[in-house]
């Protein structure tokens, strides 16, 4: 077999395999139902390979059935029906609506259909796994003997400084539902609850999502990593102190020297300790209120709420002391009595990936103490607890003139500029209201009672870059954690996935049917091209050699020959319009009488009449 013959079978073969490939994009999008998705991307071939495949057929078929024997109008047709427009156009034209029109407009129709198909077939959908996970987060709920005992070690210098660091924090971090260190903060309900028997009731309540949300700590509560690639969802138990204070007032300097000036300006002390006395406590009609200042003499050592501390009990109360101004315009001593009590809630925190945020809140339904009861209550090494705390909290930030106001004092005045001297400077702390100037006070001990709780947890997570660094410094509980992971999944389209498997079928039955037409064929393949026009035409010489070659075969080899249509007898008194060639030549075609066009059409008018020859 020679390569001529080979080309014919080449391309029925690439086009078998062109639809083949079709068919299987059926079948696989079938199979691909509902699995994960990582693109997406759709097929659009099948508009060209349709027509590539029913335009060949319809050659295939106009070929085998001229070979037989049909009509001109069913030829025509077939030849005229390149396209669905095409079918129609050519019907029109040819005045011959028939069923096999309308079989070839549905054949066409498959087409877009398919086209349409195999876009639409395949989508993508979102989808959820859920899954239920233990994670761990921190409790402040523990003994504090490490901090008792004195014995802090290098956990002096990471407790403060991470104290300072959240304390001179920019505003977006303090405003921010999580700390620097990505821990979750909790709310003050208090600020939350329009209605107090919200309260009263547990009633859950919504948390804000904006930079308005009072929150109880500068500090958030350690937890575990949750997942980057899921959204969770899970409800800790915790608590904090709420304060409740006085009008801020000034204290004469005389009166405040009931301690010693220099105590109360936080230089120095009978014992000793240093900058631990601006808290103080408060001697009343010979009722003792614990407080701060602890070891001036053996008759102010504070006492203990050693009663159960599920029965109620007077809440514990301590003075603040504190200067404001500058030493050279003159300070002033003012001072304010608050009083300690805790709020128990649980919280619903929600995760996205691995940032948290309080979504809901309410007051805590467990067993938990009477409100009156602290952390700084219980046993004999808690009440030691609340002198070793506040003589910590008063040396966090120190500064090294006496009467300079601290960061602290700062904050009391503005939150989000503690260490500014302009923002501290003649500023008067009357002016703060008891509730605001309270609630700045309860998160500066919360944030200080959670980093006691667990330097290490705090700053570097359960999960961090230290490997056992909270070890014995963090206590831990463990909850359920709910993880929705969504991801994009592939879905298959029922009705349109029937259209792709019959309109792919319809090919691979078109393409079928083809090849079997032109392998029953006995004569030369007939295109539509100039070579089948000119086959056997006296006119042009040479069109009569090579009869038994396809018409394509036939156009390369005469590819160079020159035609025109004219007239081709303009000797004659009746013109005959032919094809024929442009080089000259007895029979070359020429331009009728004084080149008129008009004479051409009425002699090729005339001639058609006079030589209409029945088609056997």
């Amino acid at each position: 077999m020679d390569g001529n013959a080979l080309s014919p079978a080449v391309t029925a073969s690439i086009t078998l395999g062109s639809i083949l490939g079709l068919l299987l994009i059926a079948l696989i999008a079938g199979s691909l139902c509902w699995r994960e998705a990582h693109q997406s991307q759709g097929p659009s071939v099948f508009p060209i390979l349709f027509a590539a495949v029913l335009g060949r057929l319809f050659k295939a078929l106009m070929n085998w059935r001229l070979e037989h024997g049909a009509k001109l109008g069913f030829l025509d047709l077939l030849a005229g029906s390149t396209s669905a427009a095409n079918t129609i156009l050519t019907q029109i034209h040819i005045g011959l609506p028939s069923l096999l029109g309308l079989i070839l407009l549905v054949a066409w129709a498959f087409s877009p259909l398919g086209g349409q198909a195999t876009l639409r077939v395949l989508r993508l959908q979102s989808s959820d796994t859920l899954t239920t996970n233990d994670i761990m987060y921190m409790t402040n709920n523990i003994t504090y003997m490490t901090y008792v005992s004195g014995s802090l070690g290098l956990l002096g210098t990471l407790i403060n400084g991470l104290f300072n660091a959240a304390l001179l924090g920019p505003r977006r971090v303090k405003e921010s539902p999580v700390d620097t260190w990505n821990n979750v903060k909790i709310p003050m309900i208090e600020y939350i609850a329009q209605d107090q028997q919200l309260i009263i009731n547990s009633t859950w309540l919504p948390v804000p999502q904006d930079d308005n949300v009072v929150y109880s700590s500068l500090i958030g509560i350690p937890i575990s990593t949750m997942p980057s690639d899921s959204r969770s969802t899970f409800f800790m138990e915790t608590s904090y102190l709420i304060l409740d204070c006085s009008k801020i007032k000034m204290v004469d300097q005389e009166d405040g020297t009931f301690f010693g000036s220099q105590a109360v300006v936080g230089t120095s002390s009978a014992n000793g300790t240093t900058a631990d006395r601006r808290f103080m406590s408060v001697v009343t009609e010979e009722v003792h209120y614990s407080g701060i200042f602890t070891n001036s003499t053996a008759s102010k050592n504070i006492s203990c709420h050693r009663d159960d501390p599920h029965n109620d009990m007077d809440p514990r109360l301590a003075a603040y002391y504190f200067w404001s101004g500058s030493p050279e315009e003159g300070i002033e001593l003012y001072n304010t009595l608050c009083s300690f009590q805790t709020t128990y809630v649980e919280v619903e925190v929600t995760c996205d990936g691995p940032g948290c945020r309080s979504t809901r809140i309410r007051n805590s339904t467990l067993a938990n103490p009477a409100r009156t009861w602290t952390l700084f209550d219980g046993d004999r090494t808690n009440c030691l607890w609340w002198a070793w705390f506040m003589q910590l909290f008063m040396n966090s930030v120190t500064v090294g003139r006496s009467g300079a106001p601290t960061p602290v004092q700062g904050y009391f005045l503005d939150p989000n500029s503690p260490a500014s001297p302009l923002r501290n400077k003649g500023q008067n702390p009357m002016q703060l209201d008891a509730r605001t100037f309270a609630t700045r006070f309860a998160q500066l001990l919360n944030s200080f009672m959670l980093i006691c709780a667990g330097p290490y947890a705090v700053s570097y997570g359960f999960d961090g870059d230290m490997p056992g660094a909270d070890i014995e410094q963090a206590t831990k509980i463990n909850t359920a954690a709910q993880s929705v992971r969504s991801f994009k999944i592939i879905v298959c389209d029922p009705a349109w996935l029937t259209v792709l498997l019959i309109a792919s079928v319809f090919l691979l039955a078109a393409g079928a049917m083809s090849i079997a037409l032109r392998a029953k064929r006995r004569t030369p393949e007939l295109a539509l091209n100039w070579s089948t026009v000119i086959r056997d035409n006296p006119h042009i010489p040479g069109a009569d050699t090579a009869c038994l070659l396809d018409d394509l075969q036939r156009s390369k080899l005469l590819r160079h020959t020159s035609l025109m249509f004219g007239d081709v007898a303009s000797d004659r008194d009746v013109g005959h319009l032919a094809i024929g060639t442009k080089d000259g030549g007895a029979s070359s075609p020429r331009k009728g009488k004084a080149g008129d066009p008009r004479y051409s059409m009425r002699t090729r008018v005339v001639d058609t009449a006079e030589r209409l020859v029945p088609v056997a």
